[in-house]
């Protein structure tokens, strides 16, 4: 997903306490916010409008199907992307990800096993050479996909004060990072569809560092910062 400002743009649309008290993410998953949902965004770069990220997720059998369709106009860059996580736990099935830059294309193949991880990247340039790697890696026990940190703010109710820790497999960097959501403050805020009240949400520990607002009465995810 993309490093940039994504802002919300239509009615359902668009993250370090020092003591915040920790919660697990299983014991607050509202069931039927996780069988349905998606966050819709106007994208922003440097205050002008310049693409969309809309992501989304549907109950699929055993499986969570999440699926990011994204676009940065001025960079060139579009993204689709396709995610199975077991709806039980929200742990990792597979990834496929088609990821536009400019004219050269990357393709990543990702199968999640218990503790391991596969990821095929194939590359195609029309101006250069054509190449497909391989890599695995070992995963600590409880290991989400990088997008799950994105759809739990908008499936499950965190209170200010309240954080969560796990940590994220990212296929892009082919790298494990620890990960923390911390509710820290109420907040007003205005985006292209309106003003909202809010909880901010902060995801540090990854790259790069979001924070998330949640629509205090919807539930909504409304905007999402992309610090830095």
């Amino acid at each position: 997903m993309f490093s940039s400002l994504l802002s919300a743009c239509a009615a359902f649309i668009w993250f370090s306490s020092a003591h915040a008290q920790e919660v697990d993410y299983l014991d607050r998953i509202d069931r039927e916010r996780l069988a349905s949902g998606e966050i819709h965004l106007g994208l922003f770069l440097n205050g002008q409008r310049d693409g969309s990220f809309h992501l989304g997720w549907q109950l699929d059998g055993d499986d969570i199907h999440a699926f990011d369709r994204s676009m940065l106009a001025s960079q060139e860059i579009y993204e689709t992307m396709d995610v199975r996580l077991a709806a039980n736990d929200l742990s990792p099935r597979s990834a496929d990800i088609r990821f536009h830059a400019g004219l050269d294309i990357f393709e990543f193949d990702v199968d999640f096993e218990p503790n391991s991880v596969s990821n095929t990247i194939t590359t195609t340039r029309p101006r250069g050479e054509d190449s497909t790697q391989t890599l695995s890696a070992p995963l600590p026990d409880g290991t989400l996909a990088r997008v799950t940190a994105f759809i739990l703010p908008a499936i499950m109710h965190l209170e200010v004060g309240e954080s969560m820790r796990f940590d994220w497999y990212a296929p892009l960097s082919h790298g494990v990072a620890q990960i923390t959501l911390s509710a820290v403050e109420r907040v007003e805020i205005e985006t292209p569809a309106g003003p909202f009240t809010t909880t901010r949400i902060e995801l540090r520990g990854g790259a790069p560092e979001n924070d998330i607002f949640v629509d205090t009465e919807s539930g909504d995810i409304v905007r999402i910062d992309v610090l830095g």
